[in-house]
């Protein structure tokens, strides 16, 4: 709902957790899905004692499906492909 209303998705906390910290590590796999592929969350931004969202993460978060890891790659291609398409249309 936040995100909705226009909340950045890798806003940090008074720790240094973004929201994906905190959705990796109460294992809520479904936002981890919608804050990394839809919304594109920076999974590298550190909290403020150096831990990335794996670093944190319900072990279950991490653990990946054949469907999900499918998904996963066609999302990374279209990026891939919309980024080259963007810079050569620029």
């Amino acid at each position: 709902m936040l995100l909705q209303c226009g909340a950045q998705v890798n806003s940090q906390d008074v720790d240094g957790w973004t929201p994906l910290h905190a959705a990796a590590h109460w294992g809520q796999r479904d936002a981890c899905e919608m804050l990394a592929l839809d919304r594109l969350a920076n999974m590298d931004v550190k909290n403020y004692v150096g831990q990335t969202c794996f670093d944190v993460a319900d072990p279950d978060v991490l653990r990946l499906d054949l469907s999900s890891l499918c998904t996963l790659l066609w999302l990374v291609c279209k990026i891939v492909f919309f980024r080259k398409h963007l810079f050569l249309t620029v």
